[in-house]
């Protein structure tokens, strides 16, 4: 039986177009000859993704810690949204309208959640939020450092009631959390087979978990204060988690 399947293949894998393009900079001389529209030059050698909920900036000057995006030189590499200092000092308020858990209005005009999230990201950007630099520990080991801009997720997200499930075992710190409505209800079965399994609540005392026994996650009635935090944050950590004495 003969049949199709769609496969992709990078053209990095060809010889020819690696002795061609052995880095940024020949790619974007190529698109200067051929009068192709990048935003990056030689004076800019870094790489920008984006999406309607931000923009990431990686790679070139940016793996230099010591590169400051944001002095007056640099900040022109910004895209959707003004710097702190150029902020309005006066404050704005918005008002967003939820339907089932989602986003629906504005300042009471009707949006998609598509237009909903543009007129955050105008509102933001010109209250200079929601800017990130930070450092990835990727799941491969490398480090990245990077630029973001997401001036309307920061005003969206923390808006939408919900609760997280994030796996905080060392192996799995990678894995992206589970963000669920505050009205759900998680059950989860434990199937530890000949395994050890051991639920904790606040990382100091274990209760031991049988093959078979579940675990209902759901939103609270009461509010619970999980982390006191005299002394250094770390310091509070250290203790809890009992680094270094197992």
């Amino acid at each position: 039986m003969l049949c199709l399947r769609p496969a992709t293949f990078p053209v990095s894998k060809i010889d020819t177009f690696r002795e061609e393009f052995p880095g940024r900079a020949e790619m974007i001389e190529y698109c200067r000859v051929h009068k192709i529209p990048v935003e990056a030059s030689l004076k800019k050698p870094y790489s920008m993704d984006r999406n309607l909920l931000h923009i990431s900036y990686e790679a070139g000057i940016l793996e230099d810690p010591w590169f400051d995006p944001t002095t007056k030189a640099n900040k022109a590499m910004f895209k959707l949204s003004v710097a702190p200092e150029d902020a309005p000092n006066k404050p704005e308020y918005v008002e967003i309208d939820f339907v089932k858990g989602n986003a629906v209005a504005v300042n009471g005009q009707k949006l998609t959640p598509g237009g909903v999230l543009k007129a955050l990201n105008k509102l933001g950007g010109k209250h200079g939020i929601g800017r990130v630099d930070l450092v990835e520990n990727r799941f491969v080991g490398m480090k990245s450092r990077g630029g973001y801009e997401t001036p309307g997720g920061p005003i969206l997200m923390p808006s939408v009631d919900a609760f997280v499930v994030t796996p905080v075992s060392a192996h799995s710190l990678t894995h992206r959390p589970l963000v669920v409505r505050d009205s759900s209800e998680i059950e989860i079965v434990v199937k530890t087979g000949e395994d050890e399994a051991y639920l904790s609540v606040d990382g100091q005392i274990g209760m031991p978990m049988l093959d078979g026994d579940r675990v209902l996650c759901r939103k609270s009635q009461h509010h619970v204060t999980l982390l006191h935090t005299q002394g250094t944050f770390f310091d509070v950590l250290r203790t809890k988690l009992k680094w270094g004495q197992r």
